[in-house]
């Protein structure tokens, strides 16, 4: 990865992109609707392995999935959690319809010692990475990735109905998970 670099608010790692959240715990392994959410992305390219002299300009929304060394996960109450996060949550509350229900969020960030769950997934700088997407060289010679999109027209068959949106369209999708970099 070559890039102008961004810091990810928890870890404080130099990354590319990232994407934190804050909720509230569950005990049967579904996930909350965050208290607090933010991504950010900075341009950037990447160098293919065995050909270190291409790089290639990652362009569009980016999507990380089966994160390993960029995935990061911790638990605190908010009023012991570091103060930079504390911040952050604050900056970064997920607004509601509803302004009662705004409030009640920032109550329940609370007093009561009850724990958070403080997420992040970033792409760090100097990772290797496997990337989806569909690669494009433009007039100048210069190779660019950018979100893959089925054939105009194309339909596919799923949950009973036709349609025309498809998993892997819309995002370039990058993991650092080493086992998928083979």
């Amino acid at each position: 990865l070559d890039a102008a670099a961004l810091t990810a608010p928890f870890s404080e790692k130099t990354c590319v992109f990232y994407s934190t959240s804050v909720s509230h715990p569950r005990h049967d392994e579904i996930r909350q609707p965050p208290v607090a959410f933010s991504t950010k992305q900075t341009q950037f390219s990447v160098e293919l392995q065995d050909a270190p002299d291409i790089r290639v300009q990652v362009n569009g929304d980016v999507s990380l999935f089966n994160m390993q060394t960029g995935q990061e996960e911790w638990q605190h109450a908010f009023t012991e959690a570091p103060k930079a996060w504390c911040t952050f949550v604050l900056n970064h509350l997920v607004s509601s319809t509803d302004a009662s229900l705004h409030f009640k969020k920032c109550l329940e960030l609370g007093s009561d010692g009850v724990f958070l769950d403080f997420r992040e997934s970033a792409l760090l700088l100097g990772s290797h990475v496997s990337c989806v997407g569909q690669v494009v060289k433009d007039a100048d010679g210069r190779w660019s990735l950018r979100p893959w999109q089925p054939p105009a027209g194309q339909k596919r068959w799923g949950a009973g109905v036709w349609h025309r949106k498809d998993c892997l369209a819309g995002s370039v999708l990058i993991s650092d998970n080493p086992d998928l970099c083979q």
